[in-house]
């Protein structure tokens, strides 16, 4: 079932977040599903992780994904932040960060610089290049 939607901006593209946390990455008029990203390469099951936010770069180039994982024994949740960068044999994960919190949206801004994040604990986060400032 779909969670989360983004538009590319610039791009002929739509993500499709799913609750067993795949990407569907669609084509505005097209039938089919141009392709999938899971939101873990290294799930063990399919329901390990859950697509929470999306969003697109202005270039199209870029797909940012927050996922939620359950936690083991200890109970409560965890978020995983992926980057996928399009290239020409396809998407691929670029990079992986572990969140202390589930987000529960994402945006970019207009020129791709920044990040906006909002998370379930009431904070929203402006990162930048990999660092982050909590305000």
């Amino acid at each position: 079932a779909p969670v989360c939607m983004a538009f590319a901006p610039h791009e002929d593209l739509i993500a499709v977040g799913d609750i067993e946390g795949r990407i569907h990455l669609w084509r505005p008029g097209a039938a089919t599903r141009r392709e999938f990203l899971l939101g873990s390469p290294s799930m063990t099951t399919a329901h390990a992780f859950q697509t929470r936010a999306l969003a697109i770069s202005p270039s199209g180039r870029l797909l940012y994904s927050i996922a939620e994982r359950l936690r083991g024994d200890a109970g409560g949740r965890v978020g995983h932040f992926f980057v996928w960068r399009k290239s020409p044999k396809g998407w691929r994960r670029t990079r992986v960060g572990l969140l202390d919190s589930v987000p529960s949206s994402i945006s970019v801004s207009s020129d791709g610089a920044w990040l906006l994040v909002s998370s379930a604990r009431g904070r929203v986060e402006l990162w930048a290049g990999g660092d982050s400032e909590s305000f």
